[in-house]
């Protein structure tokens, strides 16, 4: 034990400095599970160090992007918005943390946000862009939001937005369909009832069902009479058992 003890303090010491087994065995020449016995008791402490560093470590970096975030609030620029958006101010994030700008009332200090395409497309119109109007980009460069690189898609639809007339299904007037599901030109045709012809069910018919026709018998194992289909010579289960242990005895001989 005297030998023992100051191999162990000095293992206890080097894994304290932050060595790890394989580094203390290989320097003192002692195996790997002695090692293992003698900072049993340290591992534990060195494992809730590390967790409480990496702990730290997180909120130092949520912090960071915390303050970076305030900061590139800080720096964007209101302008007024353009005309669909008379009364708002324009937000703009300069190095486009992100991707849309932000526009608000300055009236009540309302606020909403839109993509930067879909802001670029309704003032080139010089009007607000409908819900079931999509703005998308015309080549594989989506943060290329100039009006050249957009175009306007249907909801629903993967045409692009050209006139599409079709037929009321009510009045059967043409009209130019704002999106690929409509089918009535106005409110009054989808309230109005569309005539049907009336379909007419022919009635079902029964179908007789031919029962089979019940004779008076005797069981040839009982002798007793009894009423059933013709061509059965057993009156139960019990019999018909017997029956075939009969034949099959018949059969062995």
């Amino acid at each position: 034990m005297a030998s023992e003890r100051p191999e162990r303090e000095l293992a206890r010491e080097l894994y304290t400095s932050g060595m790890t087994y394989p580094e203390i065995v290989a320097k003192l020449g002692v195996a790997k599970s002695t090692v293992s016995k003698w900072c049993n008791d340290l591992a534990a402490a060195r494992q809730a160090a590390k967790i409480v560093k990496t702990v730290v470590r997180e909120k130092k970096a949520k912090r960071e992007r915390v303050i970076k975030a305030e900061k590139t609030k800080r720096e964007r620029k209101g302008i007024d918005a353009a005309v669909p958006y008379e009364g708002f101010t324009l937000y703009l994030y300069p190095d486009r943390s992100f991707s849309g700008v932000q526009l608000v009332r300055r009236a009540t200090q309302e606020n909403f946000n839109l993509t930067r395409a879909r802001y670029n497309m309704a003032v080139h119109l010089g009007r607000r862009l409908e819900k079931h109007e999509l703005v998308r980009h015309i080549s594989s460069d989506v943060t290329d939001d100039s009006i050249s690189n957009l175009k306007i898609l249907i909801k629903g639809s993967s045409r692009d937005f050209k006139p599409v007339f079709r037929a009321c299904k009510s009045c059967e007037k043409e009209f130019q369909a704002t999106r690929a599901s409509r089918r009535y030109c106005s409110d009054e045709c989808r309230a109005r009832p569309v005539s049907k012809v009336p379909q007419i069910r022919q009635p079902v018919r029964a179908t007789k069902i031919q029962l089979p026709t019940l004779v008076e018998s005797e069981c040839v194992i009982c002798e007793t009479k009894f009423r059933g289909r013709e061509g059965i010579d057993v009156c139960s289960n019990k019999c018909r058992g017997t029956l075939i242990r009969l034949l099959a005895q018949e059969a062995a001989r």
